[in-house]
Order: C-alpha cells, then structure tokens, then sequence
C-alpha cells in the first residue's frame, strides 16, 4: 500500500506581534511577530514603509516552534530618535501575505536651549504618518 502525502499551501498567519512602545534613547528594542504558513513565510521590516537603515545596530533572527510556527524579532540596540517611527513586519509565502504594523516612540530629555515640553519635561520627535495626512503632530516656536 502507497500513501501520497500533500501539503495544501496556506497564507501566513501573524498570531502574535508587537505593539506600540516608548523608549529612551541608548536603550534597546525588540519587536516580535510570530507567524504561520505553508511554505513557511519569509520576513521582511520596514520604518515608515521604507527598507530598515544599514546599521550595526539592527538585527534580526528567527526561530521555529516545536509546532512548526516561525517566530522573528528584529532588535535595535542604543536607539536614537531617529529609530522612531511605524515599524511593519510583512510576512509571506506563495499563498498570500499579512503584515503588522505600530509605531515604536523615542522619548529624551528636552534640550535646554528650549523646545517642546509635554510629559512630565520628556518629548518626542514623531515622523508624520500617512494617515494623519503627513502633518507633524508636534510644534513650537
């Protein structure tokens, strides 16, 4: 007696994902999206829909569950303002795709020359975003 065995394609699944966050600058992050699929998806990060900086400071790994789920973190040691900003894990295979996204927020002292103070003397640089029709949020003068 032969058996065949077939493996239907399935479209990634994220079941656990990161979520909005404030830092301090020089501290570390870690976001997390945890996915299923068949064949086994494949990630790709980005900050404000753009390619992740080219910078030592990020990395990213994976590992695969025990239930065949792959879960991937993308870290960023020492963050800066700068590192701020909507970060999305697109995960996908030949079956499809989905993707998570929420915003990573770089809190540091106001300068003493001046500047925005909100929060307890803390403030924040926030990149505009999309759906706030690419208007910053934050001003002053």
């Amino acid at each position: 007696m032969n058996f065949i065995v077939s493996f239907l394609a399935a479209k990634p699944y994220i079941f656990q994902a990161f979520e909005t966050r404030y830092n301090r600058p020089g501290s570390r992050v870690s976001l997390k999206c945890a996915t299923t699929g068949n064949p086994t998806p494949s990630v790709l990060w980005t900050l404000d829909d753009q390619p992740l900086p080219q910078d030592s400071r990020y990395s990213q790994s994976q590992y695969r569950t025990s239930q065949g789920d792959v879960v991937y973190y993308l870290n960023v040691t020492n963050v800066r303002v700068q590192d701020g900003g909507e970060y999305k894990c697109l995960v996908s295979n030949k079956a499809g795709s989905a993707h998570h996204r929420a915003r990573v927020n770089i809190y540091g002292k106001y300068p003493s020359n001046g500047g925005p103070r909100i929060l307890n003397n803390y403030w924040t640089i926030s990149k505009p975003v999309e759906k706030f029709n690419n208007k910053c949020c934050l001003s002053w003068s």
